[in-house]
């Protein structure tokens, strides 16, 4: 890692510029103090993200840990312990492999890597109103905007209910997906389905006939909701995720039998998002077939494509000139299966041949597939689709594309021949192969070939530096996997990359105008790197240390008090050791590096929690000489949220009735005037006592009765009402030392500090409760050892090193 002299974290004023002072004054070695140049020696040799371990060779260090820890980024919610980790062996690891591939992080995995081939994603809501609505003819489907009829003048609930139908109109296809992962189907019926998915949004659009005619889910909590001055008038909770298989039966404009459905083959969205023209004439939807689903990219054949303007002797020279058929008799049999959709996706019978589906039938070939020609029946019976999508995964190639396509996710490059040694590609091409041979032999299941590949050594980011494939890189990891990776090392996700803005700024990919993942971090990328890294050392550090050490994800060895000086002013060596072992752990933990207590990689790391503690005590203490002036605690927005789970027991989750008082006004208690809920003086009357379990407050002096309240806006009114199932006006949940109920919160406010009500959660004492009136955040918050400001230094430096968004 690259080792600065100084580390400047500026954002939310939290550290000033902190000089590396020499290892002396803590007793270690001479040999590990820091070089003038202030960088160490390169012992890990990291490259590229690569971090190569000589003592591998000595079977010291077992590539199983790491391997774990990626495949959880990728697939699961969850991370195994240190000691799982450091216990795994093979064995072990291929059966935590064998359930992570049949969880749901698998589908939405596979789902993710497959958008980035088909770009579906492009009509989604968040990118065009309508984008994916507006692609259906309305005189094929009339029904496609149902909810202007269904919510007319309620335009809170119809413009949800569009965008919800918008978007599972354009995730058909990644929602096929997903459902022939989660149902074993053979990977072949991404093309060959009979079907199509739908949920009950888009069913009503497309009037689709769902396969067993079973009901669609319904949520206990509204999906969309259309309020009246507070009051919820009208409401949807159809679930949204809920897909189905369908098939569209009805008579559309020009075509009144049911669609031939054949996988993503018919999906309009996949035939908007490669159109053809009146020229083209779907030869661009035939090349994307063969280079999606056949792994043969047409235009890699060397020849000239400039056609000769004055070329006497062909008449059609697609059909009769050499330098054209070599590919044009590969293209243009595929391409005439398309012939009954126009460059909308629309069925129109080619017979018709004229308006949007006019071309001349005599310039280009027949209906087939390499040599041969789609039978007679398939083209009156306007099954062409279907029967393309038989002979293309009756097709060897079929499976290679596949795996590559899984690999290039997973791996997130196809190695170039040309770039790599013949030992690399020999080695990435043995791999593909193996993977193929188990997707094959296993009923062309995606997930035996994702085990090979997570299974193989090149899975880990540890590389023997030996092996003939160290010129292979790691991958630079996707947004997606960093807001994964990280809420599983820290706990929690980075906010700006649920943003596609700043998603796209970090590599990522909207599906319209980026379409390309980055490969290697850009000036951009690295900026952001660094407002990351501040910013999640702001949210996590506090909140961390705020668990019980079982529970913690960085700072198993140390506590809030944890301090280098003790109170005569000595150094604590019990302490010294402690806060040692931990920065060891977070090298380990954040980035794979086991390295030993004495290292020159792990005393950098070491001496900048040193020296942030002594500057920052020593800024505290002179406070007046600097402008503007250190804060006294941690800023309000790295502090402990009033949500924080170790506070939920502030209120207590509790079978008997207790007191909830105000943390901001101690004195003063939960109770009930006339029904309703106000702040009064603490009396110990069972008035003032409540029940706070399974989603529900229940009053004390009766327990039929529950907080509710009129509407969940600002400024509702809380009152009791008789205890309900299923109403969600009474979903009270504990969440932290809050009493929520989605995104509002019983809150205290008034001049006369006895109204409540509810409010927009921001996190304040007048909206959090105890059972004493004490706010258990405060130790932590006032951080007055500088203890936490430190260590929010250190998983800055950490969470900034290359290794870090490398996989």
């Amino acid at each position: 890692m690259m080792k600065p002299l100084a580390i400047a974290i500026t954002t939310f004023s939290l550290i000033a510029c902190v000089d590396q002072a020499p290892n002396d004054e803590l007793g270690n070695d001479s040999s590990t103090h820091i070089p003038s140049d202030g960088k160490p020696s390169d012992n890990n040799g990291s490259n590229q993200g690569d971090v190569n371990h000589p003592d591998i060779e000595k079977d010291v260090i077992s590539l199983t840990p790491e391997m774990m820890k990626k495949t959880a980024f990728y697939f699961s919610d969850t991370l195994p312990s240190a000691t799982e980790l450091e216990n795994m062996d093979a064995a072990s690891y291929a059966n935590r492999v064998d359930t992570l591939l049949t969880n749901q992080g698998f589908s939405d995995r596979i789902v993710e890597i497959f958008e980035d081939k088909l770009m579906s994603d492009k009509y989604l809501a968040a990118n065009g109103r309508d984008g994916a609505i507006n692609l259906l003819n309305n005189r094929d489907y009339p029904n496609r905007k149902w909810y202007d009829k269904e919510f007319e003048d309620q335009n809170t609930i119809r413009n949800c209910v569009r965008d919800l139908t918008n978007d599972a109109l354009a995730d058909a296809s990644i929602e096929l997906i997903r459902h022939i992962v989660e149902t074993s189907q053979p990977f072949s019926e991404i093309l060959t389905a009979d079907y199509m998915m739908v949920n009950y949004y888009s069913a009503k659009a497309l009037d689709a006939q769902v396969i067993g005619n079973s009901d669609f889910t319904q949520l206990e909590t509204p999906v969309c909701i259309q309020t009246n001055s507070g009051e919820v008038v009208n409401s949807i909770a159809f679930d949204p995720t809920d897909f189905r298989p369908a098939r569209i039966e009805h008579a559309q404009q020009r075509f009144s039998e049911p669609v031939a459905h054949a996988g993503i083959l018919s999906d309009v969205v996949f035939l908007n998002r490669y159109p053809t023209t009146d020229t083209n004439r779907n030869r661009h939807r035939a090349r994307i077939l063969m280079d999606y689903f056949l792994d043969f990219d047409i235009l890699s054949i060397d020849k000239d494509r400039t056609a000769d303007p004055n070329d006497s002797v062909n008449a059609i020279p697609t059909l009769e000139n050499p330098d054209c058929t070599i590919c044009h008799n590969m293209l243009d049999p595929i391409a005439s299966v398309f012939r009954n959709r126009n460059a909308t996706g629309r069925i129109i019978p080619v017979e018709l041949n004229r308006g949007d589906n006019a071309w001349n039938l005599d310039d280009i070939l027949e209906p087939g597939f390499l040599g041969r020609k789609a039978p007679e029946e398939t083209k009156e019976s306007y099954a062409l689709l279907p029967w393309l999508a038989q002979q293309v995964v009756n097709d060897v190639r079929f499976p290679r594309a596949m795996v590559k396509t899984l690999y290039k996710g997973l791996y997130g490059f196809l190695p170039d021949q040309y770039l790599v040694s013949a030992e690399d590609y020999s080695e990435y091409e043995a791999l593909i192969e193996e993977a193929k041979n188990a997707f094959i032999s296993n009923n062309m299941d995606i997930r035996a070939a994702a085990k090979v590949m997570v299974e193989h050594e090149l899975w880990a980011n540890a590389q023997k530096t030996d092996q003939a494939y160290t010129n292979l890189k790691r991958r630079l990891v996707t947004p997606e996997i960093l807001n994964k990776k990280l809420e599983l090392l820290t706990g929690s996700r980075w906010d700006d990359l649920d943003t596609k803005s700043r998603e796209i700024m970090f590599g990522g990919v909207d599906s319209d105008s980026v379409t390309e993942r980055l490969t290697d971090p850009n000036g951009i990328y690295s900026k952001m790197q660094n407002r990351m890294a501040v910013e999640m050392a702001c949210k996590t550090v506090a909140g961390d240390l705020a668990l019980p050490s079982a529970l913690r994800k960085l700072f198993p060895y140390v506590e809030i008090d944890t301090s280098p000086i003790d109170a005569e002013g000595n150094f604590d060596m019990t302490a010294l050791q402690a806060i040692k072992q931990n920065v060891q752990y977070l090298h380990q933990h954040l980035l794979n590096e086991k390295l030993a207590l004495t290292d020159q990689e792990l005393l950098y790391t070491y001496q900048l929690f040193m020296d942030t503690q002594r500057n920052g005590l020593e800024r505290l203490a002179n406070r007046d000489d600097y402008e503007p002036r250190p804060l006294t605690s941690l800023h309000s927005a790295c502090s402990i949220p009033s949500n924080h789970p170790a506070l939920a027991d502030m209120i207590g989750n509790n079978a008997q009735a207790t007191e909830l008082r105000s943390v901001r006004y101690s004195s003063r208690c939960l109770g009930v005037d006339n029904g309703s809920l106000r702040i009064q003086e603490c009396s110990g009357d069972s008035e003032q006592t409540w029940i706070t379990q399974n989603d529900k407050v229940v009053w004390g002096a009766d327990t039929d009765m529950c907080m509710t309240t009129e509407s969940l806006s600002n400024g509702g009114d809380l009152y009791l009402a008789e205890c309900e199932e299923g109403n969600y006006l009474q979903n009270w949940k504990i969440q932290g030392a809050q009493l929520r109920n989605g995104n509002f919160a019983a809150d205290v406010s008034g001049n006369n500090q006895s109204n409540v009500h509810t409010w927009t959660t921001h996190g304040g004492t007048n909206q959090m409760w105890s059972v004493d009136g004490t706010d258990l955040r405060s130790d932590i918050n006032q951080d007055e050892q500088y203890i936490v400001r430190s260590w929010m230094a250190v998983i800055t430096y950490l969470l900034s090193d290359a290794l870090f968004i490398y996989e």
